[in-house]
């Protein structure tokens, strides 16, 4: 990948994620959702983190967000607790 597209596609990783803040913060619990899943999968510049992006699935569930809770119902059903195992576990909201 060129300069330039990785320069853009971290731009928009952080608009995205600009967006989903200031959503959150109105109460959705997508934004919650998919805030969780750029920590947990680790996008532009942002590194994974597993314990933000359970915080993040936690709170959205909280809200009601069915993938949410699936996500954290697995993850806690089969005691899993690295990045890769949650990887495995995590369906897609598109």
């Amino acid at each position: 990948m060129n300069n330039g597209l990785v320069a853009y596609n971290e731009g928009m990783v952080r608009k995205h994620f600009i967006s989903y803040r200031q959503t959150a913060k109105q109460g959705s619990p997508a934004a919650w959702h998919n805030i969780g899943g750029i920590f947990l999968e680790g996008r532009g510049t942002i590194k994974p983190d597993i314990g933000k992006a359970h915080h993040y699935y936690h709170v959205a569930s909280l809200l009601g967000f069915k993938q949410s809770q699936y996500l954290l119902g697995s993850h806690n059903h089969e005691g899993t607790t690295s990045v890769s195992s949650t990887l495995m576990c995590r369906i897609k909201t598109q």
